[in-house]
């Protein structure tokens, strides 16, 4: 059992806390309540990343930018990176601080979220969406990272133990009000339509396979798991628009929770993600599709690989080779080559013949040089 209440006795009449545990004054009772020992952190890897700059470049530290700390008002989208596709097809995107408290950048790393997710989310007709939120008492736990971790490793065993064999977990600090640290899962999963008993029973379990004895004794059916049917393709979409969506959206008041989360990865995975997609977007969505492209590192035009620079460049730059924007903070640039033009019928019938006249001269070439060194020995 881990005693989450973070007093570890007195000594000299004064309470000690334990290091990264805030001091609370709730009694250990309440809100010990989950047991386990908590699992070792593990840094994302540049595996993690398609392509690498989409995450790492909001924290990187660059010479005269300041990328990497919390004052991102006056830096951020002043800095961009170049791209080019093989054929000649050149991008630039800009660069955000990427805070969810940000409010002029918010919803552009918002719909560039979506854009990372929408391959998978596709994949998912008819959809199941669980919420799992621990009660108030206990959310003084979570302001703590090990908390936060245990919790969400809990909730990934307990989904597959249902036979869920795949899900997109998606971490939220704050509720509807910004002021209230309201820590709580979102999980898109394959669902179905669940009869009501079916619904309740598997509740329950969740319930039992999520928090020990203790904590179901205390709150019972009032701890909060719930599900939503997803069945059309348009309710999928809504639902990864809302569980992308930024929440923690007020730093004032809440410095100590943003510095427990910085650099937290807000979105958790299982699964195999292979099969095809099983909805497309609509043709009023052209924007979105070809965001998609572009954060996979691919060219929206031709769908080559985009070979991205990683060193960033001023973003007045960027204006001043006439960058339109074609979606979401990327920009298309003119071209400084002109692609190769494909050839036409004749055009390919007169290459294949020059191919093969040069071929047959230089198998020539190769004959004669082979009869001059055969005079060379007889002589």
């Amino acid at each position: 059992m881990v005693a989450v209440s973070g007093y570890t006795g007195e000594g000299r009449g004064e309470k000690q806390s334990s290091p990264g545990i805030p001091e609370t004054n709730l009694a250990p009772s309440s809100i010990a309540v989950i047991d386990g020992d908590p699992f070792a952190p593990k840094k994302p890897t540049v595996g993690d990343f398609l392509p690498p700059y989409l995450d790492v470049v909001d924290q990187r530290s660059t010479p005269g930018t300041d990328l990497g700390s919390n004052g991102l008002d006056e830096k951020c989208g002043q800095w961009a990176l170049y791209g080019e596709c093989q054929n000649g097809h050149r991008f630039a995107v800009q660069i955000f601080c990427g805070k969810p408290w940000h409010e002029a950048c918010r919803e552009i790393m918002h719909r560039r979220k979506i854009a990372r997710l929408l391959p998978k989310v596709q994949q998912l007709l008819p959809a199941g969406h669980w919420v799992i939120r621990p009660p108030n008492e206990l959310q003084v736990w979570f302001l703590s990272r090990r908390g936060r971790r245990l919790l969400i490793k809990r909730v990934i065993k307990a989904l597959k133990s249902l036979e869920y064999r795949r899900g997109l977990v998606f971490i939220h600090y704050f509720g509807d009000d910004p002021t209230r640290f309201a820590f709580h899962l979102d999980v898109l999963v394959d669902g179905g339509w669940l009869e009501p008993e079916v619904l309740e029973e598997l509740k329950a379990k969740l319930r039992r396979l999520i928090y020990n004895p203790a904590a179901i004794k205390r709150w019972g059916d009032t701890l909060a798991v719930n599900y939503h049917f997803k069945p059309t393709w348009g309710q999928v979409y809504s639902a990864l628009e809302y569980c992308t969506r930024p929440t923690f959206t007020q730093l004032e008041g809440n410095e100590r929770a943003a510095d427990s989360i910085r650099g937290e990865r807000t979105i958790r995975r299982w699964g195999r993600w292979d099969e095809e997609p099983k909805w497309q977007l609509g043709e009023s969505e052209k924007k979105l599709q070809s965001l998609v492209s572009l954060e996979k590192g691919e060219c929206p035009v031709c769908g080559k690989p985009i070979i991205w620079n990683k060193n960033p460049i001023p973003f007045d730059l960027v204006r001043s080779q006439g960058g339109v924007e074609i979606t979401t903070g990327y920009y298309s640039l003119p071209p400084t080559r002109s692609p190769p033009a494909p050839l036409g019928g004749v055009d390919q019938r007169l290459n294949g013949l020059l191919k093969r006249k040069h071929a047959a001269f230089l198998e020539r070439e190769e004959y004669l040089a082979q009869l001059a060194r055969g005079g060379d020995q007889c002589r």
